[in-house]
């Protein structure tokens, strides 16, 4: 039997969104023991105004320019178990759909697009916010999992997940819902952490909307990573998970798809596309990305998708 630590290991080097989640994790629990230990150590105000000045981002801008890395560090920060469990679990269940359809390098661009955004839009709006006027801190991944959210929702707008109480809710209606709630915070007391909400919303929009017309605003991140991942690689293999894109059906969507077209297998006036159609568009997707399809690719995966 494996144990714990092999499964994770395995999952670090085979899915980008798990690696993403890893560090994240990492990253908490260091920080968290670090405190803990600072506590007992009774150095606990010193501790905690180290940890804010050298991970979290804060405005003014100037105060950021002797640390740049905190434009990366502060979005792989979090404050509890509450902040950082659901800003993963929406990650890992955003992150998937967007990188079955996508792969896993373009939820990974996606992430980093919705921090930086989120900072951008902290350091131009946070002078004109009320309670915003003097020394702020920020941190947390919601930037980048606003930016999946509504990257996702941008690209499947009408794949459903099922909600709690509520059934099968189509992604372009969850998103809006934190679109309202991001707009109406901005009053409240995490006013900062909204204005991140706010640019992860609008650069994961943009950035799946380019791509979708076929212009990879986020392909310079792209050559980024690729340049340190074969840096730091032992061994550059030419068809690596990190390059493949994911691509794969969720299975309880396949599933039933799969079902409901072997009940009409014999009608011939079925709209529905069959599922050779389906892996032959996702093999495509695969290959040249999702705006190489053609209006009538995306309107048969747009019907799958809405199953």
């Amino acid at each position: 039997m494996s144990s714990i630590y092999d499964d994770v290991k395995s999952s670090f080097r085979s899915n980008v969104l798990m690696k993403i989640i890893i560090i994240n994790i990492a990253i908490f629990l260091v920080l968290n023991i670090a405190h803990l230990f600072a506590f007992f150590g009774r150095f606990e105000k010193e501790y905690a105004m180290f940890e804010r000045t050298w991970f979290y981002l804060s405005s003014p801008i100037e105060n950021n320019l002797y640390k740049p890395w905190v434009l990366i560090s502060y979005f792989f920060t979090h404050k509890d178990i509450g902040h950082i469990f659901w800003n993963m679990m929406f990650l890992y269940v955003f992150g998937s759909i967007l990188g079955d359809f996508l792969g896993d390098k373009k939820v990974l661009i996606t992430y980093i697009l919705g921090g930086l955004a989120g900072a951008v839009m902290f350091f131009l709006i946070a002078p004109f916010v009320p309670n915003l006027d003097k020394v702020t801190f920020m941190l947390g991944a919601s930037a980048g999992v606003y930016a999946i959210v509504f990257g996702t929702a941008t690209l499947v707008p009408t794949y459903s997940l099922q909600v709690l109480f509520l059934g099968a809710v189509q992604i372009r209606w969850i998103a809006l819902f934190y679109l309202v709630g991001t707009i109406i915070g901005l009053r409240g007391g995490n006013a900062g952490g909204e204005l991140a909400h706010l640019g992860g919303i609008l650069i994961g929009y943009i950035y799946i909307s380019q791509l979708q017309r076929g212009r990879d605003i986020g392909a310079w991140i792209g050559k980024i990573l690729d340049f340190f991942g074969n840096l730091f690689s032992k061994k550059t293999k030419k068809n690596n998970n990190y390059n493949q894109s994911k691509v794969k059906v969720n299975s309880n969507a396949s599933n039933a798809y799969q079902k409901k077209n072997n009940n009409s297998s014999n009608n011939v006036n079925s709209n529905l596309p069959n599922q050779a159609e389906i892996d032959a568009i996702l093999d495509k997707i695969s290959q040249v990305g999702f705006h190489k399809l053609s209006p009538e690719e995306k309107e048969k995966l747009d019907k799958f998708s809405g199953q």
